[in-house]
């Protein structure tokens, strides 16, 4: 095999805690992580040096790319003259709590060892790639999971939720590392009861599921970003089921229970901006990447 392409998609986190600060300046943490039905496409080639293409110009194309990094690190175990061009085409927004990034870099991983013919396990892979991002895990595997770690344990979950999801991002990024700049000294965190959360999610039972959705990061980064609380408050008014800021943000997503009051919400949304998705989770089977030869 000497070209393939990957479909990939991006997370939400359904309530994010931050436990601590490794020694290794990584933080570990507490999410319940699902898939959502927006996707990047990449298309690899067997290549004597790693190339980088991309749609959007907010991508960097050099050795600062997720995917430069994650070609490099697993090309230790085959040669430094096996390496792949790459050309991604971005629909997951950039900077924007969705772990678009991460996305990319599972997919450079798998990628490798499917067209070197590595025969490496998910959880190998895994290994690779937590060491370039904490999400990389997770995107491996996809689905729904509860991560703890750094993100890279992962128990595998299979909950009921509403079927339909508005997200809207504000036309600004937030980086991880901002994010976490903002909370490493704060005290007094709100933090998510995941217990309700899951019974929530298990149950579909909507207070349960409002207490359990909690971002430990929303709060500081609402502060320095006002407008995603103007976001959250409108998708209230509109009865969502539970609305939450994703990852470091700034991205907002809103469950809801029907396609009339989601496909309103959309509407409504995309009078004020840009990037607005009407989307819904990825099936929880773990086999969420299509894969097309060339």
């Amino acid at each position: 095999m000497d070209k393939l392409q990957i479909k990939i998609p991006a997370k939400v986190n359904l309530g994010l805690d931050v436990v601590g600060k490794r020694k290794d300046n990584y933080h570990d943490i507490k999410t319940v992580m699902h898939s959502i039905n927006i996707y990047d496409y990449l298309t690899f080639e067997k290549s004597e040096k790693i190339v980088i293409t991309c749609n959007n110009d907010e991508v960097p194309r050099d050795e600062n790319n997720i995917v430069y990094k994650c070609i490099k690190e697993i090309s230790t175990l085959k040669s430094d003259r096996d390496l792949l061009s790459v050309h991604i085409e971005k629909r997951i927004p950039v900077c924007a709590g969705l772990g678009g990034g991460s996305a990319n870099g599972a997919a450079a991983l798998i990628a490798y060892n499917k067209i070197y013919n590595l025969d490496l396990s998910k959880d190998q892979l895994c290994e690779i790639g937590r060491k370039i991002g904490a999400d990389i895990p997770f995107l491996i595997h996809s689905g729904a999971g509860m991560c703890e770690g750094i993100g890279e344990k992962i128990r595998p979950i299979y909950p009921y939720i509403p079927s339909y999801i508005v997200l809207c991002k504000p036309d600004f990024g937030v980086s991880t590392k901002f994010a976490y700049d903002l909370i490493d000294n704060a005290t007094d965190l709100k933090r998510p009861d995941f217990t309700a959360l899951m019974n929530g999610l298990l149950n579909s039972d909507r207070k349960k599921l409002k207490k359990g959705l909690i971002n430990v990061f929303e709060p500081f980064v609402v502060e320095k970003y006002p407008e995603i609380r103007y976001i959250k408050d409108k998708f209230e008014k509109l009865d969502a089921v539970g609305v939450q800021m994703s990852g470091s943000g700034p991205s907002v997503f809103a469950l809801f229970d029907s396609l009339e009051k989601a496909q309103y919400a959309y509407e409504e949304f995309f009078k004020e901006y840009n990037t607005v998705f009407l989307t819904n989770f990825t099936e929880s089977d773990n086999s969420l990447l299509t894969y097309e030869l060339r």
